[in-house]
């Protein structure tokens, strides 16, 4: 199989989620052609003790399906579906695309949420608690063009800050993800298409979240503490 040097790429140190994508990584780069590759993975299921799903998500990544962050959060037990975001996040020639980061590691989701989406009360699952009157503004979003304006209204005092933004989903299996103000304000629209009923986007940095409730309201709060 050309010039791989399987000795090396499946010696026994090799065990943990990082060392099966450096193992995947070396197949990549390394083989010739296709066969190849897919070969190497049939021997790194057969080495690693891999299950079928772990290895299609090697062959996945392998096609060029799956992204570096993403394989590694599938191996290690968290899957995600950045297919279900819109389109032009998963376009890399996207010059928006492009400057959209997915948060694929659990912990660093959990640390920006602490920050923002889960200091304010529950009302419900999906829906924060405002019954309290502790909102600056609220606009509404009966369709798209609504959602899309009240988006950038809200929006504009950050991109002006130049602060970026994480947008979360009422959908756990979507990654979140992280993105210019601007980007957000500009493809605001392609927000509306998204198979969730609730997003939340944090301004990094700020004191502000925007709860998106689709065909409601967006409510503009101020983060407790």
């Amino acid at each position: 199989m050309g010039d791989v040097d399987w000795g090396l790429l499946f010696s026994d140190r090799l065990r943990d989620v990082d060392d099966i994508v450096e193992l995947a990584t070396a197949i990549r780069d390394r083989s010739g052609d296709r066969s190849e590759q897919f070969a190497g993975a049939a021997e790194l299921r057969k080495q690693r003790g891999l299950s079928i799903n772990e290895l299609g998500q090697v062959l996945a990544w392998l096609k060029g399906k799956r992204e570096d962050d993403e394989l590694r959060a599938w191996m290690a037990g968290h899957p995600y579906n950045r297919w279900a975001l819109p389109r032009f996040m998963n376009d890399p020639d996207d010059p928006d695309g492009a400057q959209v980061c997915k948060i694929y590691d659990p912990a660093v989701e959990r640390e920006l949420a602490q920050a923002s989406l889960n200091r304010f009360p529950a009302f419900n699952s999906v829906s924060l608690d405002w019954r309290d009157g502790t909102y600056a503004a609220r606009l509404p979003c009966a369709d798209e063009a609504e959602f899309a304006q009240a988006l950038r209204e809200l929006l504009l005092d950050h991109e002006r800050a130049g602060r970026s933004v994480v947008v979360f989903w009422d959908d756990g299996s979507i990654p979140a993800v992280r993105m210019p103000a601007d980007v957000a304000r500009r493809r605001a629209a392609e927000f509306w298409g998204m198979p969730v009923g609730t997003l939340w986007v944090y301004p990094v940095g700020s004191r502000s979240l925007l709860e998106c409730i689709l065909g409601d309201w967006v409510t503009a709060g101020i983060i407790p503490g």
